[in-house]
């Protein structure tokens, strides 16, 4: 380090001021080509995005907001078709005692007596089906509007056996079978 003290310390002013030119002159061009080969590529390519690869990125994102609306819409619409199914099965998830129930009021509505009632079932691989004897007693119309009514329902009744006795001119004894479903 002595030499180069030696060195400047035996410059004149002159020579000095030229010396400290240079080096800033080098340092200048020095700091301009490292920017120029390393620098400018790494903010162009990980910091500042050009207008082509920055509408890339707006027509992705446009192209993955409209799939996500898409899914969406999908998604709603089979969670109303579920509920629509849930619903046409909750039709079916009644038991014997809720058809019995249901007959015996129809039957009340009507003014229908019902002499007697009896129920059997048999278990399938995915439903029950009740079979329910009724013997009843009434008038002629009042019998036939009980019948329209079981047909009507929700689940439907399906009348197996209908038998009719006529006591008197328009007073019936009737027996009938019904089928009902019942899913497990």
């Amino acid at each position: 380090m002595s030499r180069l003290e030696m060195f400047l310390e035996n410059l004149s002013l002159r020579e000095k001021f030229l010396m400290s030119l240079l080096i800033i002159i080098c340092a200048f061009a020095l700091a301009y080509k490292s920017y120029e080969d390393f620098f400018q590529n790494f903010f162009q390519e990980n910091m500042l995005f050009s207008k082509g690869v920055l509408l890339e990125k707006k027509e992705e994102f446009a192209k993955t907001q409209k799939q996500k609306e898409e899914i969406d819409q999908q998604l709603k619409k089979q969670k109303q078709q579920l509920e629509k199914y849930q619903h046409s099965l909750s039709v079916f998830a009644k038991d014997y005692e809720s058809y019995i129930k249901e007959i015996k009021e129809i039957a009340d509505a009507q003014k229908v007596i019902i002499k007697d009632i009896q129920t059997s079932f048999e278990d399938k691989t995915y439903f029950k089906l009740y079979k329910i004897r009724l013997n009843l007693n009434g008038n002629f119309i009042p019998l036939f509007e009980m019948i329209k009514t079981l047909e009507k329902q929700i689940p439907p009744y399906l009348f197996a056996v209908v038998e009719f006795e006529n006591i008197t001119s328009l007073h019936l004894n009737a027996n009938f079978e019904l089928l009902c479903l019942s899913l497990y």
